[in-house]
């Protein structure tokens, strides 16, 4: 099957986490025998980066096309429908070259609802069918923009066939948009496993990682640490990851005394937060919302049990055998759950909770459920 991923972006040296979700599934599909394309416009104004034209790139059998034609993201807070209108010209622009290179596609994997609308443009032009996976946060929240609805509710129904990443997602937009979808999960680096077991550490290791915005909540980690002097002399926090509130959350650790127990190392490449991930004890996951939490599903497949708020996608894959559930936006519970950890944290095992996240949640169980969803798609388009 010849399949085309229209995506946010791919990933690089200078920016290894964008498009990694997407570039994951590429790989197992292309495993399961598929012809693999990812297509990107990309818009950031992160010029020093790239050089204006299509890049090329070959990599783990799958052939990734990556446009850059200036920052017209800009565009977008001049008109932002001008701004979408030469988007979304651009990716037709990119479709029609790589189809000389390529062959025309079976099918149009699109990730996020920006990128429907392109993948949609290409469908009215040459009546390929499209499928669309959406892990947007913005439409996971609860109360998502009234501008995200309205462009959800055009855009959804023109789909083939719509997918999400978690339950909570599927009922959020079945809520707000009126439109069924199906659940897919992320497929999880392969990278990410359980290195064995390691001697024990002096003091219990936490980690968090993860983009430094507001909704990430690694604010809350630190408050809770601050309750109890005795709880943060027991245990040290890693957190991984930059973004604005970085100065903050470092003015906070200094505020409350906790140099000698929070670290921000900031951000780390794929293999670097297996590694960390691996040398420590329990993961924190405190944010306010996820679309699936891909996060702190990575800490299970490296064995690791989980606090994770009950903010959503986390739902599908933190059970009593592997972690914990606390309320969002509660300090007193995440204190409490740390706690616990640090009395318990060895009453799991790490071994087991790797060896079932990926018994659930393997690269070949998604690409086999991806595939069997184009075939139906395909057929139903030709009838």
């Amino acid at each position: 099957m010849n399949i085309y991923l229209i995506v946010r972006g791919i990933p690089s040296k200078n920016d290894p986490q964008w498009g990694c979700f997407e570039y994951d599934q590429a790989k197992a599909l292309v495993a399961k025998g598929h012809h693999v394309v990812m297509l990107s416009v990309d818009e950031r104004w992160k010029s020093r980066w790239r050089k204006l034209g299509i890049r090329v790139i070959r990599e783990a059998g799958v052939t990734s096309y990556d446009l850059y034609s200036g920052p017209w993201v800009l565009l977008s807070v001049l008109n932002l429908w001008i701004y979408e209108s030469v988007s979304s010209w651009l990716m037709l622009k990119l479709f029609k070259n790589v189809v000389k290179k390529e062959g025309m596609p079976d099918v149009i994997y699109a990730h996020y609802l920006d990128s429907f609308e392109y993948a949609i443009n290409i469908k009215r032009q040459y009546k390929i069918p499209v499928v669309g996976l959406e892990h947007w946060s913005e439409m996971g929240k609860a109360y998502p923009s009234a501008q995200a609805l309205r462009k959800a509710a055009k855009v959804y129904p023109q789909l083939d066939k719509l997918l999400v990443v978690s339950h909570a997602l599927r009922d959020n937009v079945h809520k707000y948009v009126g439109v069924n979808s199906d659940v897919l999960p992320n497929v999880i680096g392969e990278e990410f496993r359980y290195l064995g077991d390691r001697p024990d550490n002096e003091k219990v290791k936490f980690v968090s990682t993860g983009n430094l915005l507001h909704c990430k909540r690694m604010d809350l980690i630190i408050k809770s640490l601050s309750s109890d002097r005795g709880m943060a002399d027991k245990c040290s926090v890693t957190i991984v990851g930059d973004g604005v509130d970085h100065q903050m959350l470092q003015d906070l650790i200094v505020e409350h005394h906790l140099e000698e127990t929070v670290r921000l190392v900031g951000r780390k490449t794929r293999k670097e937060i297996v590694e960390i991930l691996n040398e420590s004890d329990v993961y924190i996951m405190a944010s306010d919302s996820e679309t699936f939490g891909v996060a702190a599903a990575e800490a299970l497949a490296c064995g690791m049990p989980v606090i994770a708020t009950d903010c959503g996608g986390p739902r599908d894959f933190v059970t009593q055998d592997n972690g914990m559930m606390i309320p969002t936006n509660d300090e007193h519970k995440l204190a409490e759950a740390i706690l616990y950890m640090i009395e318990h944290h060895k009453d799991y095992s790490k071994k087991a909770i790797a060896e079932d996240f990926h018994n659930r949640f393997s690269a070949g169980a998604v690409a086999n459920q991806l595939t069997d969803i184009f075939n139906t798609v395909i057929k139903k388009n030709k009838a």
